[in-house]
């Protein structure tokens, strides 16, 4: 597990964020072409929407993917200085857990420095 600390505060201005389980079927609303959401999918449930990682989306048809594993988008507000754990990256991100407050969510690569462990 990578290790980071943040080298500038991160606040999200989504205060609802999209989460799906496994085998949920959520619509297919866009499919980005602009190189820094590739291999994202924006996708819309009954209740919220947001972007999913490609990768977790088995693609039914045109409108309709269905999830491949839990997920939440959840972005992580935090300080500078806060120390990361990283669970996953995928395209510019990683969802880590804060160290000190074990809240999760998702961060900008642009905002962390991995630390050497």
């Amino acid at each position: 597990m990578d290790k980071y600390i943040t080298i500038r505060p991160w606040n999200t201005n989504a205060p609802y964020h999209l989460e799906v389980k496994e085998g949920d079927f959520v619509k297919i609303k866009v499919i980005e072409d602009r190189p820094e959401w590739k291999e994202w999918i924006w996708c819309e449930t009954s209740a919220n929407s947001g972007f999913i990682p490609q990768n977790m989306i088995e693609i039914v048809d045109d409108s309709t993917g269905k999830i491949l594993e839990d997920y939440t988008a959840k972005e992580l507000g935090i300080s500078a200085g806060e120390v990361i754990s990283g669970l996953k990256k995928h395209q510019g991100w990683v969802f880590g857990e804060n160290d000190r407050s074990k809240e999760k969510g998702w961060l900008p690569n642009e905002i962390l420095l991995k630390l050497k462990v």
